[in-house]
């Protein structure tokens, strides 16, 4: 790649001008890269391929549950009296449970709330983590030393302890099992 100069005299507005689309390529190549980047090591790790590929067929077992269940009804948790405990057979793979529902109904059904619980995690945990950290590193001082010795204050106690009390106070229910 060759540069050519323009004839044009030179000022700052006229570099400003010629330099800012090379920049901006510039950048977005970069960014661009970072992307392809990680890709590009996940493509060649195979371990990392498979567990992608894992994860993405569950993903879509769970979000298709309803029509992919060979007996919704009681994926959804309706019992069948007629059918307990029955052994996998090809009219139920896994079998039946103690009330007569598909075991695999179930685990399709199973898997949408362990794909749904960690994201509403992630997003409380980010809402109250992250502006608590800007305003302690913003403000400092006894600001800082506060919210610390809070964040001590959950962590002396065991995290699956803790969970169970608070959702023993909240109540049952998935949104309060997340919130714990």
């Amino acid at each position: 790649m060759t540069n050519t100069v323009n004839p044009v005299p030179v000022t700052s507005n006229t570099l400003m001008t010629t330099l800012t689309p090379t920049t901006d390529a510039k950048v977005a190549t970069i960014e661009h890269r970072r992307g392809s980047h990680v890709w590009h090591v996940i493509r060649r790790d195979p371990l990392a391929m498979m567990s992608l590929m894992i994860i993405g067929v569950f993903l879509i077992i769970a979000i298709f549950a309803p029509i992919l269940a060979p007996y919704p009804e009681q994926g959804a948790g309706k019992s069948s009296p007629k059918t307990l405990y029955l052994p996998p057979s090809l009219e139920h793979p896994f079998g039946t449970d103690e009330l007569g529902r598909d075991v695999l109904s179930r685990v399709m059904y199973g898997a949408r709330p362990a794909f749904i619980v960690p994201v509403i995690v992630v997003v409380i945990a980010v809402a109250i983590g992250a502006p608590l950290g800007a305003i302690a590193g913003y403000k400092g001082g006894w600001i800082d030393e506060g919210i610390m010795r809070v964040t001590d204050l959950f962590l002396a106690f065991p995290s699956l302890l803790l969970a169970m009390a608070i959702t023993a106070a909240l109540g049952r229910g998935l949104e309060n099992a997340a919130i714990a």
